[in-house]
């Protein structure tokens, strides 16, 4: 079992994001980041996130091959570019499927071949602006098949049900060994954008950073309980 995730909650407000500093209480470190700055205006949970500026994201490092699930928070004021940084990306040598929404929220699923992307598939449902929303993706890259991408939106940002499910199963690849998992936006075209909680695992959705249950007083011992001890 592998995987790694960074909270942004090691950082501190107003500083870049940076390689060396994107480890301890975040997580896993970053081992690319560009364009972040820890920011305490926009939190999915905790205290601090990651500010999109220009071409802004981190990456996490990722290695084997086989299925891999990964997740992202984003917050955006627009979706202003269709061709502006994707918001995901699962990727494998010179190859990798990505996920964002475009200029109209609805998600897209792309593949980048070594040399040039491909829309694979389109969502109908917008993703939300101005609010958390929660992206997952799935990526199978088996040894003798086609791979599959799947896509989940999540609207309400810790929903256990998705807002829309996207597949692409018909691209003509196969093996690859996994090198990273990169997540961002690029606000240069406008508006802003916040990433938070993202991670990446091998061994299902992860699903949503849920709250922890409450601690609950010891039940008041029983009269037998209190007579035992007389």
């Amino acid at each position: 079992m592998a995987g790694g995730s960074n909270s942004f909650e090691g950082g501190t407000n107003g500083v870049a994001v940076s390689v060396g500093n994107s480890g301890g209480a975040s997580g896993d470190a970053f081992n690319e980041v560009s364009g972040l700055t820890y920011a305490n205006a926009q939190a999915a949970h905790g205290a601090l996130s990651g500010s999109c500026g220009s071409n802004g994201y981190g990456a996490l490092a990722m290695s084997g091959s086989g299925t891999r699930w990964a997740r992202m928070y984003i917050r955006a004021t627009s979706w202003s570019n269709p061709s502006s940084i994707e918001s995901m990306r699962m990727i494998f040598g010179t190859r990798y499927f990505s996920a964002r929404p475009n200029a109209s929220g609805l998600v897209e699923i792309k593949y980048f071949n070594g040399s040039s992307d491909s829309l694979q598939a389109t969502g109908a449902v917008a993703a939300a602006t101005s609010q958390w929303i929660r992206l997952e993706i799935q990526v199978s890259t088996p040894a003798s098949s086609p791979a599959s991408c799947t896509v989940r939106l999540y609207n309400d940002a810790d929903s256990l049900t998705p807002s829309e499910t996207i597949t692409d199963a018909s691209t003509a690849i196969t093996t690859g060994t996994w090198s990273q998992a990169l997540f961002g936006y690029n606000v240069s075209f406008g508006g802003t954008a916040h990433i938070d909680s993202v991670a990446w695992s091998d061994v299902d959705w992860l699903g949503p950073i849920l709250p922890n249950p409450p601690t609950l007083p010891p039940p008041y011992p029983t009269a037998a309980h209190r007579a035992s001890r007389w």
